[in-house]
């Protein structure tokens, strides 16, 4: 583990995958550990669950942390975070300074863009854009939440 910790930072990686997991339907996501410092982000800070290396962009202050997991074809990326129990599933995507948050499931092909995601919402083919969402409602297909407050 620790040359492949060494090989990972030599290359400019901001993560590496621990052996802890959790199972999965299809397969299994693996804690990340931090190697560098960055953000809010210290090196050697333990983040959530990812199941490989694609889930999470190593070259910017993206960062799954807690317990969140980011699994399938999901991507975060553009300093987004996904914290707390959030799970990002499925072909979804997390960009542009984003943060979700809270029990919030991101799956099927939805986008979060520029917005902040708490509570327990679902979204499924949703796409959100600078917005603030803080309910129990969900969002499905063809569904575009544009810069909406929601109490």
């Amino acid at each position: 583990m620790l040359i492949k910790k060494l090989v990972m930072w030599l290359l400019g990686c901001k993560y590496i995958m621990l052996n802890e997991s959790i199972p999965l339907k299809n397969g299994r996501a693996y804690r990340i550990q931090a190697l560098r410092s960055f953000g809010d982000v210290k090196r050697g800070d333990k983040g959530g669950f990812v199941q490989s290396y694609r889930n999470l962009f190593q070259r910017d202050r993206s960062w799954v942390a807690q317990d969140a997991i980011v699994t399938a074809g999901a991507y975060i990326t553009g300093n987004s975070v996904v914290s707390e129990f959030a799970v990002v599933t499925d072909t979804a995507i997390v960009f542009n300074n984003s943060v979700v948050k809270g029990a919030t499931l991101v799956r099927s092909s939805s986008t979060v863009s520029a917005s902040t995601i708490d509570g327990s919402p679902t979204l499924t083919g949703a796409a959100i854009r600078g917005s603030k969402l803080d309910s129990f409602r969900d969002y499905y297909f063809e569904c575009v939440v544009d810069r909406i407050i929601s109490d």
